[in-house]
């Protein structure tokens, strides 16, 4: 099993719709997660994919070292969970909104960046 990625899995709670989550409050949460964990100094390459299968949509962040995993779960609330195949080890935990707003108070306010002006 050594050299297998860890996964924390974000399993986002369906809001009021017949669509559920919007792909724009996905890719939000998604944007928030990054931001969360570049907050956390994590030492080695992780990755958040986006995944939807039989109506549930999860957020599948993979982390190449265990402590970092570990970091991110115990920020987020995150609980062992059943085996995902290919993973070394597996937590998981809900995003409802509470969870939400809790975790973007700790990440912290998108900024975004001012482009330059190009010159000619």
């Amino acid at each position: 099993m050594e050299g297998l990625p860890h996964l924390v899995v974000a399993h986002l709670q369906q809001q009021a719709g017949e669509d559920g989550f919007e792909r724009a409050n996905i890719r939000c949460v998604q944007m928030m997660l990054k931001r969360l964990f570049a907050k956390l100094q994590l030492n080695g390459p992780y990755a958040i994919r986006i995944e939807r299968r039989r109506g549930v949509t999860e957020l599948m962040c993979a982390f190449a070292e265990e402590r970092d995993a570990e970091n991110a779960a115990r920020t987020v609330g995150a609980a062992t969970t059943g085996p995902y195949p290919g993973w070394q080890t597996q937590r998981a935990f809900v995003m409802d909104g509470q969870k939400q707003d809790e975790l973007s108070a700790l990440a912290g306010k998108y900024r975004q960046r001012r482009r330059q002006a190009s010159r000619f």
